[in-house]
């Protein structure tokens, strides 16, 4: 699939689909995380863009420092994220979906694949959100 027409589709999908409010985390996807600002109008956890604010300089430089950890990260430690901060989704490319195996994508957009991140609790009730396996 054409990057540009998977991108589209992407945005479409983040505006249809999710609150106004969600917050993404983008996977080592600079690209990717300016789409969700600037098109999907939402926000994201961290990447490489400067607060505008200087007040929020702190906050941010603590969230770069994770989101530059995030490349050794598997699910549980995503979710554990969410325990001190409100993030909602996770965009990977697909050539790391090996770590994300057991679970289903809420959505794909080849190469990307958009993971809700409370499917990743590490307890029996999060079973509807694995693939199941015989």
């Amino acid at each position: 699939m054409d990057q540009d027409k998977s991108k589209k589709q992407l945005v479409e999908w983040i505006n249809k689909y999710t609150n106004v409010d969600a917050i993404f985390l983008c996977e080592e996807n600079v690209d990717i995380s300016f789409l969700v600002r600037i098109y999907g109008n939402r926000a994201v956890f961290a990447d490489i863009a400067f607060p505008f604010n200087e007040s929020f300089a702190k906050e941010f430089t603590e969230r770069f420092l994770i989101y530059n950890q995030t490349i050794n990260y598997n699910p549980s430690d995503y979710y554990s994220l969410t325990k001190k901060y409100p993030i909602d989704y996770l965009i990977i490319h697909e050539n790391k979906k090996h770590k994300f195996e057991e679970y289903l994508p809420v959505f794909i957009s080849k190469p990307y694949l958009v993971y809700k991140i409370d499917q990743f609790m590490t307890d029996s009730s999060s079973k509807g959100h694995r693939k199941q396996t015989l």
